[in-house]
């Protein structure tokens, strides 16, 4: 079932504009909530900032650090596994999902 307009934008508000509106309803026809859909897309993408550097220097040119990224990320997983919810407000309920802490060395 494909979804709604309205579903689409209570997912790009959590996401933002990629992926796009095909793979959200592939996603969704395969877990069956938009909660769960935009939780899979946000985990994906914070596995993707921790695998990468937070924090680079090329001296004398150009510096990035994006290690804030990770902490407000973080916290908007930490919101949406609080209550995952589809956009009738139905709990998405029975989802367990493991997060990997990660130590300095």
């Amino acid at each position: 079932m494909a979804l709604t307009a309205g579903q689409i934008i209570a997912i790009r508000r959590e996401i933002g504009s990629e992926p796009d509106d095909t793979a959200l309803n592939l996603a969704y026809d395969r877990l069956g909530s938009t909660g769960l859909v935009a939780l899979e897309i946000l985990e994906t993408r914070y596995s993707d900032l921790v695998s990468s550097p937070a924090q680079f220097t090329v001296f004398g040119e150009y510096g990035q650090n994006t290690s804030q990224n990770l902490i407000d990320m973080r916290m908007q997983l930490e919101r949406l596994r609080s209550g995952v919810t589809d956009t009738s407000g139905v709990l998405a309920g029975g989802v367990t999902i493991y997060v990997p802490t990660y130590e300095k060395r």
